[in-house]
């Protein structure tokens, strides 16, 4: 892994927090990984994804400016919000229904299952030969620039200012070959799920019935961390006097 080009959170034991609705929690115990999607998939929702900034050495040539972006969007990438507790923006951000979920763990939790676990590409097995896990650094790309020698991670772990709200960890899997990974939609990165998940977190909005298949859900495919209610939308407890 090219580690001196992610950057790390001063503790390495800082919570990261991963939002999904249920289905994709239930793929995700099934498939017994995290999902990596290209980076060019989510430029749907940003365009600036996987660009580089005008002020950057490439930019005094187009064409290796488009081929470097190019193959930057073949990157997979899996995506973490850190922050000590959960986020009411977060919930409202990454969920289209009332059946959320969000799971709990650290920075160095997701760094042990990067280094350990193996991405799966269809019917094929191996090991991620480069990646990484850092923290996306956001930027004016008017005005800034990338810090240090100019190198393809950084355009996938910069964004733009208006999106700093996210406080973003990214898990970055990328070939050895040519960077590119032949796969149309992505791939799992396989793993003991248990050594990343401390716990799970059901959605505030979530009905009733949810947290209880959640936990036999989670039980049936061997999962031990605990299924917890969020507690956003708790009323205020007062006294009695």
């Amino acid at each position: 892994m090219q580690k001196h080009f992610f950057k790390e959170p001063d503790d390495p034991g800082a919570t990261v927090w991963r939002y999904m609705d249920f289905t994709k929690y239930v793929a995700m115990l099934d498939e017994g990984g995290l999902f990596f999607v290209k980076l060019k998939d989510l430029a749907k929702g940003d365009p600036f994804e996987g660009s580089f900034l005008p002020s950057e050495t490439l930019r005094a040539d187009s064409g290796a400016q488009v081929h470097a972006e190019n193959a930057v969007r073949e990157f997979l990438v899996n995506c973490w919000h850190m922050n000590e507790g959960e986020s009411a923006a977060m919930w409202r951000l990454h969920l289209k229904s009332d059946e959320g979920i969000a799971i709990r763990s650290t920075f160095c939790r997701l760094q042990t299952v990067m280094r350990n676990g193996r991405v799966r590409q269809g019917t094929g097995t191996r090991g991620p030969v480069n990646g990484g896990v850092g923290l996306v650094k956001y930027l004016d790309y008017d005005t800034e620039g990338f810090d240090g020698k100019a190198n393809l991670f950084q355009g996938v772990l910069h964004k733009r200012k208006c999106f700093e709200h996210e406080h973003e960890v990214r898990a970055v899997v990328v070939c050895d070959s040519g960077y590119l990974y032949t796969v149309p939609s992505g791939a799992v990165l396989e793993s003991d799920l248990n050594d990343l998940i401390q716990e799970v977190y059901v959605g505030p909005e979530s009905p009733i019935w949810l947290e209880a298949l959640v936990r036999s859900v989670s039980q049936k495919y061997g999962l031990k961390a605990p299924v917890t209610r969020s507690k956003l939308l708790e009323a205020p407890q007062r006294g009695n006097g």
